[in-house]
């Protein structure tokens, strides 16, 4: 989802419709977005 440009609050919600996880079983918002800086730094720079 990273790859494809997407949002850090939609790839959240992209997850939970996935994997039928509730809000309470998500990560927060902040810990989605943490991991999306990382990835895109590490495999996309």
């Amino acid at each position: 989802m990273a790859n494809q440009g997407l949002k850090p609050a939609r790839i959240r919600m992209g997850m939970a419709r996935r994997f039928g996880l509730s809000e309470a079983d998500m990560p927060t918002l902040r810990q989605v977005q943490w991991f999306i800086s990382h990835y895109t730094k590490k495999t996309l720079h």
